[in-house]
């Protein structure tokens, strides 16, 4: 059983990492990067694509949105969905 404890410790280490750094890059890019500056149209649409499957699935079901989001012949659907996180 001590090798189950060495690999939850070596998970949570490696999430944690994961976690400060995804946090640092997103503290520097909002001072300098990308974050700080306008929008650029690419964005914006992405951006518009999100709320429009966010309002479907407000509207109708889960279902329809991810049908809308994984069906339709997106120019960037992870970018699309990454905006739904937002």
């Amino acid at each position: 059983m001590q090798g189950v404890g060495f690999v939850t410790a070596w998970i949570l280490g490696l999430l944690l990492t994961a976690y400060a750094f995804a946090c640092i890059n997103l503290h520097v890019s909002g001072r300098m990067g990308r974050l700080c500056s306008v929008s650029n149209y690419d964005d914006v649409v992405y951006l518009n694509k999100a709320a429009h499957v966010y309002f479907k699935a407000k509207r109708e079901s889960l279902a329809a949105a991810a049908t809308e989001l994984f069906t339709r012949n997106l120019h960037a659907p992870f970018s699309a969905f990454n905006g739904l996180l937002c």
